[in-house]
C-alpha cells in the first residue's frame, strides 16, 4: 500500500504503534511528507529518552521542546542518572542532553532543559582524561550566549575541579574566545588571579597562546595581578615566548612578525607591572632580554627608576654578564652606556664581564668592553688568573694583541698553580702568542718563572 494515499490520522496511528526511537526515526524519514508531519510530533508518545540527545545532539530544539512538553503532561522526571553508562573506574562517561545542547552552541535548547528537566548544570563526565561540564564545554567552543544562559542559572558553580587546577578563564583566554572572557569577567564568583599547579594566571594562557586581544581585555580589568610569581611571571612569559618564536626562523621575518613584542610593549606600560619580578629559576626580565638580545626590552626599561641593573641571578651574574657571555655586542654597548651598570661585577668564579667575553671568544665584544675607560682590564679571578691568562691558554692571537695594551704589568702574574700568561702560553704549545708576551713583558720574568718556561718547553717537544 502506498502510504502517501492514507490521511494524516491513518499515519499517526501508525506512528503511535512504534514504540522505539529507531523505529519512529526511520518511519518519519520515509518520505517528505511524513517527515513534516511527524518530525515533531511522532516522539511526544516515547518514553525513551535517548530522543533528548538525539535531539540535542543535532540542535532539534522543537523536536525536543514537544517531547519535553509530553513528558511534563505525564509527569515523568528527566534526571542525569537516564543518561548514563560508566568506564572501568566506575565514572560517568555518556553525554546528558545537556553537555550536548552546550557544545554544539544552542542557547535556547540549554535554557529549556534547565527549565524542564532535573538535569543537573554540575554534572561532570569522564572523558578522554578530562572532566566534562556544560558550562565547560561552552566556554572551549566558545559560546557566549551558551555561558550567560548557564552562569545565569543559580544552580551552577562557575569554580570547578579541572585539571591542573584550570579554571573557566583560563580555557577561555588560551583558545582566544574574547567574548566569553567578557562574560565571564562580570561574574563575581569567577576568580581572576587564579593560578594552576605551574603557578600560571589567565594572562600567562593568553600570553603563552599569543592572544592579544584577550590580553588587552584581561590588562583592562584593573583585579588583574600583573606581578604573578613563579615559573610563568607575566612579562618573562612575554618574552620566553618572543625568544622560542624567533629561533631558527629567518631574521627578516622575525621582524615581520609584531606579535609578542607589541605584548611586551603594552606590558610594560603598565605602571602595575613589577620589571624586576622573577620566575621559578630566579631570572627577571633584564636578564632575559641580555641572553636573547631583545633591544627593544633594554629601551624600554631605561625610563624605568625601578629597574634593578645590576641584580644577580644565580652564581651572580648580571644582565651585562649574561649579555657579554652570550655575545650580544649591541647589548653590552647599551648597558655600558648606562651610570647605573657595573661594567666589573664578578660572579662566583670572580668573572667579569671582560672574562666572559675572552672564554667565550667573542672578540667584538672584548673591544666593547675594552673601549670603555670603566672597565678594569687587570682584574683578576679567584684563581689570580687575568683574561689575558685565558687567552694565551686557548691560543687566542687576536684576542690577546686586544689586551696587550693595558695587561702588559701582569703578563708574568702567577695564578694560584704558579702559572703565568707567557708559562700557560708555552705549556700549550702556543708559540706565537709566547714570543708575543715574551716581547712585550715589562722586565724579563722570574727565575722561577724561566726554569718554569724551559721545563715545559722540554716536555712539548718531547710529546712532538
Amino acid at each position: 500500500m502506498d502510504l502517501l494515499i492514507l490521511p494524516n490520522e491513518i499515519l499517526q496511528v501508525i506512528m503511535e504503534e512504534l514504540q522505539t526511537f529507531c523505529d519512529v526515526n526511520a518511519f518519519s524519514r520515509t518520505n517528505r511528507r511524513l517527515y513534516h508531519l511527524l518530525h515533531v510530533s511522532g516522539y511526544n508518545h516515547l518514553t525513551d529518552k535517548g530522543i533528548l540527545i538525539w535531539a540535542a545532539r543535532h540542535g532539534l530544539t522543537k523536536v525536543a521542546q514537544s517531547w519535553l512538553r509530553t513528558q511534563v503532561k505525564y509527569e515523568r522526571q528527566i534526571e542525569d542518572q537516564d543518561f548514563q553508562d560508566h568506564d572501568r573506574r566506575g565514572e560517568p562517561n555518556k553525554r546528558t542532553p545537556l553537555h550536548w545542547a552546550a557544545e554544539q552552541g544552542n542557547a535556547e535548547l540549554t535554557e529549556l532543559l534547565l527549565l524542564h528537566t532535573r538535569l543537573d548544570p554540575n554534572f561532570r563526565i569522564y572523558r578522554c582524561h578530562f572532566w566534562e561540564y556544560p558550562l565547560v564545554l561552552a566556554v572551549k567552543n566558545g559560546h557566549g550566549a551558551v555561558v550567560k544562559v548557564l552562569l545565569t542559572d543559580g544552580r551552577v558553580d562557575p569554580n570547578f575541579e579541572l585539571i591542573r587546577d584550570e579554571t573557566l578563564l583560563m580555557i577561555a583566554a588560551a583558545r582566544g574566545h574574547n567574548d566569553v572572557v567578557q562574560i565571564l569577567l562580570t561574574d563575581q564568583r569567577i576568580a581572576l588571579c587564579a593560578q594552576d599547579h605551574d603557578g600560571a594566571s589567565a594572562l600567562c594562557y593568553a600570553i603563552c597562546k599569543k592572544q592579544e586581544t584577550v590580553i588587552q581585555t584581561l590588562l583592562a580589568d584593573r583585579r588583574c595581578d600583573l606581578n604573578t610569581s613563579g615559573r610563568f611571571a607575566i612579562l618573562i612569559t612575554a618574552l620566553t615566548q618572543i625568544h622560542s618564536t624567533c629561533m631558527d626562523t629567518p631574521q627578516i621575518l622575525v621582524a615581520s612578525r609584531r606579535g609578542y613584542k607589541s605584548v611586551v610593549r603594552a606590558l610594560l606600560a603598565d605602571h602595575r607591572i613589577d620589571p624586576n619580578s622573577r620566575d621559578r629559576i630566579d631570572w627577571d626580565l633584564l636578564h632575559y632580554a641580555a641572553r636573547s638580545g631583545h633591544k627593544i626590552i633594554i629601551k624600554a626599561l631605561l625610563d624605568d627608576d625601578r629597574v634593578d641593573w645590576n641584580s644577580k641571578v644565580g652564581s651572580g651574574w648580571t644582565p651585562l654578564t649574561r649579555a657579554a657571555d652570550e655575545g650580544q655586542e649591541t647589548i653590552v654597548q647599551m648597558l655600558l652606556e648606562i651610570d647605573h651598570v657595573d661594567p666589573n661585577a664578578k660572579n662566583a668564579d670572580g668573572w667579569t664581564p671582560l672574562f666572559l667575553a675572552v672564554l667565550g671568544r667573542h672578540e667584538s665584544v672584548v673591544r666593547v668592553l675594552l673601549a670603555n675607560k670603566r672597565v678594569n682590564r687587570q682584574a683578576l679571578d679567584n684563581r689570580l688568573r687575568s683574561p689575558i691568562w685565558y687567552a694565551a691558554r686557548d691560543g687566542l692571537m687576536p684576542m690577546v694583541q686586544l689586551l696587550l695594551a693595558d695587561s702588559c704589568s701582569i703578563l708574568t702574574q702567577p695564578d694560584l698553580t704558579g702559572r703565568s700568561p707567557i708559562s700557560i702560553a708555552v705549556h700549550g704549545c702556543h708559540w706565537d702568542v709566547a714570543d708575543l708576551l715574551f716581547d712585550v713583558a715589562e722586565g724579563f720574568p722570574t727565575e722561577e718563572d724561566q726554569l718554569a718556561i724551559i721545563q715545559l718547553s722540554i716536555d712539548a717537544a718531547e710529546a712532538n
